[in-house]
């Protein structure tokens, strides 16, 4: 999806953010993982096919 421009980097980190503070409501999640796999992502984009900042 990301390959084919359907959401940008930065939006994506966006709504992450603008999420973060619900996820208390969701006992299953773990925010802090949920977290570094969505920068592990943005990273390994960034790295591998160039940043759309």
């Amino acid at each position: 999806m990301y390959e084919q421009k359907l959401f940008s980097l930065k939006e994506l980190r966006d709504c992450f953010n603008a999420i973060e503070p619900e996820l208390i409501r969701f006992p299953s999640l773990n925010p802090d993982v949920l977290k570094s796999r969505i920068e592990e992502f943005i990273e390994r984009c960034e790295n591998i096919l160039g940043s759309d900042k």
